[in-house]
């Protein structure tokens, strides 16, 4: 992208951020080819083709989105497009009918049933099979996350979070959670327990031991929240 180009990008995000629902109109617009392209790579990406109007309503909902998150993304990284990748791919599956984001009530913890209802379509699964099928590491954390009998729902969630903690979000459980009809509080203690699982059984076993410094396993700490004055 162009410098002129990042600048103006890098502008609207500030304005966005700051709550200027103008200015994400003006992303939108600005933008328009860039964001169309991020949605039907996204769509592709879980399998999915979306008709136009779909794009189109995928972008919008994005930018609408981004009001309430721009304040996380920092400028010099990735575009938000790809910073949200993780976010913008559950508007592709929502749209094609496949991932609700709320559930009859958002914050039960234990909702197994309706969490496998969810992920039922398996693209963020595939998505990690294919992975394991060309890493070696991946191949290797998934034999162990079966091993300490991590239900399908866990697994999708694990990586979920550590995408959109890659992608530098300070808090990805507010980010994630809801299209696993949890709270932030709820996904992050779920994931926690199966990362503790899954470091009990490398200790006992060291032929994994090289899998226990994966970002996936490691403890996404919470952000602090500012001392009052």
């Amino acid at each position: 992208m162009k410098a002129a180009r990042q600048a103006r990008l890098t502008r609207l995000m500030t304005w966005v951020a700051n709550g200027d629902r103008a200015a994400a109109f003006m992303f939108r617009v600005e933008f328009d080819g860039e964001l169309k392209a991020a949605v039907r790579a996204a769509a592709a990406e879980v399998g999915r083709r979306l008709p136009n109007d779909e794009v189109e309503a995928v972008a919008t909902d994005f930018c609408i989105w981004l009001v309430a998150h721009a304040a996380a993304w920092r400028a010099g990284g990735a575009l938000p497009w790809r910073w949200a990748w993780s976010h913008l791919k559950a508007e592709v599956r929502r749209n094609s009918g496949f991932w609700p984001l709320a559930l009859t009530d958002p914050h039960e913890e234990e909702a197994t049933e309706q969490l496998e209802a969810i992920i039922d379509d398996q693209s963020l699964l595939d998505t990690v099979a294919r992975l394991a099928a060309d890493e070696p590491r991946v191949a290797a954390l998934l034999s162990v996350l079966e091993a300490v009998s991590t239900p399908p729902h866990d697994v999708a969630l694990l990586f979920d979070l550590a995408e959109q903690h890659s992608a530098g979000d300070p808090s990805p459980s507010r980010t994630v959670a809801p299209r696993y009809g949890l709270s932030p509080e709820a996904a992050r203690k779920r994931a926690q327990r199966v990362r503790d699982r899954a470091h009990e059984f490398i200790a006992d076993h060291p032929e994994y031991g090289h899998l226990a410094e994966l970002p996936v396993l490691a403890k996404v700490k919470r952000p602090r929240k500012p001392r009052a004055a």
